[in-house]
């Protein structure tokens, strides 16, 4: 949940005026945000106790092509 709102504050959608308009128009953004947070998800539940990644973590996990984010 973390990464979603962090997600939507990168991109200034957290008011719900301007994250309507956004997923009226087409909804890529949130898509990649979609992706963000679930490739946190993901890593969080990898590790061990409640040790949350770090931005630069999550970006690596990302990028990394054994990774499906």
């Amino acid at each position: 949940m973390a990464a979603l709102l962090a997600g939507l504050a990168d991109v200034d959608l957290l008011s719900t005026k301007t994250l309507a308009e956004c997923a009226t128009s087409g909804g890529d953004v949130l898509h990649r945000i979609a992706d963000q947070a679930m490739a946190a998800a993901a890593l969080t539940c990898a590790r061990p106790g409640a040790d949350p990644q770090t931005k630069q973590e999550l970006r690596r996990f990302q990028a990394d092509p054994r990774s499906s984010g």
